[in-house]
C-alpha cells in the first residue's frame, strides 16, 4: 500500500493574479508529489498482481474554490491520475 497524502494551499489569489512560480509550487507538491510517492510503488505491485494506491484530493477537486485555481486544479488532477492508475 502506498499513501499520498501532501497537499498545499499556499497560493491565495486569483487566477489572473496567480504567479508562474505560485502555480509551479502547488502543482509540484500537490499533483507530482503524489505522482512521485506512488510510482516507486507500482512495479512491485505490478508483480502481485495489485495493491492498494490512497491519495488525499479535496471537495474543490469537483466544485473549485474562488482564489484557489492552483489547488482546485491539483486536487482534480489527482482524481484523474487515480482513475488511471486504476485502469493500468
Amino acid at each position: 500500500m502506498v499513501v499520498a497524502n501532501a497537499g498545499i494551499v499556499d497560493q491565495i489569489a486569483r487566477a489572473d493574479r496567480l504567479s508562474t512560480d505560485g502555480w509551479r509550487k502547488e502543482v509540484e507538491v500537490n499533483l507530482s508529489g503524489a505522482y512521485y510517492t506512488i510510482r516507486p510503488a507500482l512495479a512491485g505491485m505490478r508483480e502481485r498482481l495489485g495493491g492498494r494506491v490512497i491519495v488525499t484530493s479535496s471537495v474543490a477537486a469537483m466544485i473549485g474554490v474562488g482564489g484557489q485555481v492552483a489547488y482546485a486544479a491539483t486536487k482534480a488532477g489527482l482524481l484523474g491520475l487515480v482513475r488511471s492508475l486504476a485502469i493500468e
